[in-house]
């Protein structure tokens, strides 16, 4: 399904760290760039993690947040394992992914997203943190990956007014229900949205986008670098 965003998390494997100098993290970001561009995504909102990633993409083709997260995984692996004279599996198989309903959850996600540094207690201010989109929508620094939704657009008519717009909106607290919410669509690939959106969903890609049980219990890490 096409124009539609998607929440993207990619893990490492076993909870092992994926990026370990900044070169590493300007790496990822300028791969992501280009297999992003070259397949037909816009990415609206990151943040890089020490063991794990999140993205906010939408596909203008379809089958291309697919095509591009392999290449990407494939690709960072080579240069990670070269790197640093390895050869074990890097990323957890696959990742994880679920459509946003852009009326009701979108700027929230680019929120959930841009604040995960602060949940993991790394820091007290998202401006505070190196590699996430946050500098790019919040604070207007020049950020190529970043392509703003039109929802993003809506918060007003410069830059600056949507840049001010947005960053109010971190003055609101995202709700344990909410995070909650967010954290359990994400885990079990299940549409965030109302449920009209997740008809819609359903009707389009003639499958049920419902919840549905895992293979196996995940095994949780409690760092203050956890997934979530």
């Amino acid at each position: 399904m096409t124009t539609v965003p998607q929440h993207v998390v990619q893990r490492g494997s076993e909870g092992q760290s994926c990026f370990l100098r900044p070169e590493d993290y300007r790496w990822y970001l300028h791969q992501l760039l280009e297999e992003t561009q070259k397949h037909g995504c816009l990415v609206h909102a990151y943040a890089l993690m020490s063991n794990h990633v999140h993205l906010l993409i939408t596909a203008n083709i379809k089958g291309a947040i697919e095509a591009s997260m392999r290449s990407l995984a494939h690709r960072y692996v080579t240069y990670f394992n070269h790197t640093y004279r390895r050869n074990d599996p890097l990323w957890e198989e696959g990742y994880k992914s679920c459509f946003v309903d852009i009326q009701s959850y979108l700027l929230t996600c680019y929120r959930y997203i841009e604040l995960k540094p602060v949940r993991a207690t790394l820091v007290a201010d998202p401006e505070q943190y190196i590699w996430t989109s946050y500098h790019a929508n919040a604070l207007g620094a020049l950020d190529s990956l970043i392509r703003p939704h039109q929802e993003y657009l809506a918060l007003g008519s410069t830059p600056e007014e949507r840049q001010a717009s947005y960053r109010e909106l971190f003055r609101q607290v995202i709700g344990d229900q909410r995070l909650k919410e967010i954290r359990e669509h994400i885990e079990l690939q299940r549409t965030l949205g109302t449920r009209q959106f997740r008809e819609a969903v359903e009707a389009e890609l003639e499958r049920a986008a419902r919840m549905r049980l895992q293979r196996r219990p995940r095994r949780r890490y409690s760092t203050p670098y956890d997934y979530w």
